[in-house]
């Protein structure tokens, strides 16, 4: 029988056999993490992660190992090269109008206010792209119609600061539409209004009490529903020099 017998006696096999499925999320989430950096340090870790198995452990979870993290790196190298198409062609398109329906409820306020989306029409339709308009700020759900133009990305300006760029990239962004910061057409449907009034009626609640923009609200607002504040750097320092950071997480 190929592999150690007494794999499943040893350490790292005894912790596989009680959490097979965390032991093998962990080497697909190494493989897709790696695939972002490149495909061939991809195929290390999938392999050395699949060796390892068949020689400390059994031949048959290095297999699944294997194929799993295997089909996880094609389904994340199809979807990004989807994902850059898409980009290089919205970005190919001269100026004029587009159409998309707002996935989440925007950030900001009239004079600018953001949020993700999905193009509807198009050279790409069905694209997920970070809408910059102005106007009265729509709610989830709402289809919103302007001029404007398709840029990349926005890149990182200083040395450390926050990539936003590549993190709407890795949530399959593929461009940014920025608007002629003249209001455009919105339309909200019966079912976007009444959602957006139950999240924003909970909203509400959940601080009732409190001084709206106190840091008591922002705090119970961001671990509640999960709407960053405004400040979120000085407000999580506290969390992150307590140790309870992952109040957030979760």
């Amino acid at each position: 029988m190929t592999g150690n017998p007494t794999g499943l006696r040893s350490g790292p096999g005894r912790w596989v056999a009680r959490h097979p499925l965390f032991a093998t999320s962990i080497v697909v989430t190494g493989g897709v993490a790696m695939a972002d950096i490149h495909i061939a340090a991809a195929a290390v870790v999938i392999t050395l992660a699949a060796a390892a198995a068949c020689r400390w452990i059994h031949w048959k979870t290095g297999c699944i190992w294997w194929l799993c993290a295997s089909l996880a790196v094609a389904v994340f190298l199809i979807r990004s090269h989807a994902r850059d198409e898409a980009g290089r062609r919205l970005l190919a398109t001269p100026h004029g109008p587009a159409q998309a329906v707002l996935l989440k409820d925007p950030q900001g306020n009239p004079r600018h206010w953001s949020a993700p989306a999905r193009l509807i029409g198009g050279p790409v339709p069905g694209t997920r792209v970070w809408w910059e308009g102005s106007g009265p700020v729509p709610v989830a759900g709402s289809i919103v119609a302007a001029e404007g133009v398709f840029e990349n990305l926005p890149s990182p300006r200083n040395p450390g600061e926050f990539d936003r760029g590549a993190w709407l990239r890795r949530q399959g962004t593929a461009a940014m539409f920025r608007t002629d910061w003249k209001p455009g057409a919105v339309t909200t449907g019966k079912w976007a209004a009444r959602g957006a009034a139950i999240r924003h009626g909970f909203r509400h609640r959940v601080t009732d009490g409190l001084e709206p923009h106190s840091e008591s609200a922002a705090v119970i607002r961001a671990v509640v529903i999960g709407e960053p504040p405004p400040d979120a750097d000085s407000l999580i320092a506290a969390f992150r020099n307590s140790g309870t950071l992952h109040a957030f997480t979760v």
